[in-house]
């Protein structure tokens, strides 16, 4: 049999009610074996041209999932490039990259497939195994080749990760567009853990 490393310990436990149970990772941090408490949903709001909006900030222990984010236009249109997304875990920015390289650097999927697509409604392949995605995009203009910036007027995006945090969360959306508000509005799958 090979060897265990150093954090493994065997443990022989019968017939017993156990109250509360710890258990440290190799660099001895406590892990949780809790579920996520649910889905929150965070209110409608309108991000000003230029501005930002939290969309989630909570303290204590837990753990983030999923979000997805409908945004749309509200007089003219925007890039994909002038909406961000901001993930910060205990304090430090995980995620911090608006639409257009978020998709870029998880394959380039919905912009390489939205490369001479006509004006309207567009719904890029979202494939299961993806940490982002595109689902749905009010196409405005289409990108001229697979670096262009498609322009949209509604869009929802989802960002996968399983990330947890001790101290902190904070989700925010951020409006890069200087002559246009985004009504934004998300759902968020993260918990505390009980």
């Amino acid at each position: 049999m090979a060897e265990c490393p150093d954090f493994y310990r065997a443990m022989d436990i019968k017939a017993q009610t156990i109250s509360s149970l710890t258990i440290l990772a190799p660099g001895a941090k406590a892990v949780n074996i809790g579920v996520i408490k649910g889905i929150w949903e965070a209110p409608a709001t309108t991000v000003s041209a230029g501005g930002n909006a939290t969309l989630l900030s909570v303290s204590g222990r837990g753990r983030f999932r999923r979000l997805t984010v409908f945004a749309r236009t509200m007089t003219n249109d925007s890039a994909m490039s002038e909406a961000l997304i901001r993930l910060a875990v205990d304090g430090t920015d995980v995620v911090y990259a608006d639409l257009k390289a978020l998709d870029l650097y998880h394959g380039n999927v919905a912009i390489s497939w939205l490369v001479g697509k006509a004006a309207g409604n567009q719904y890029p392949p979202t494939p299961t195994q993806r940490i982002f995605n595109v689902p749905y995009l009010k196409l405005v203009t289409a990108p001229a080749n697979e670096d262009g910036d498609p322009v949209w007027s509604r869009i929802c995006v989802t960002f996968e990760a399983d990330v947890e945090y001790t101290a902190s969360l904070l989700l925010r959306y951020y409006n890069d567009d200087a002559s246009d508000n985004h009504d934004v509005k998300a759902i968020i799958e993260y918990g505390g853990y009980p």
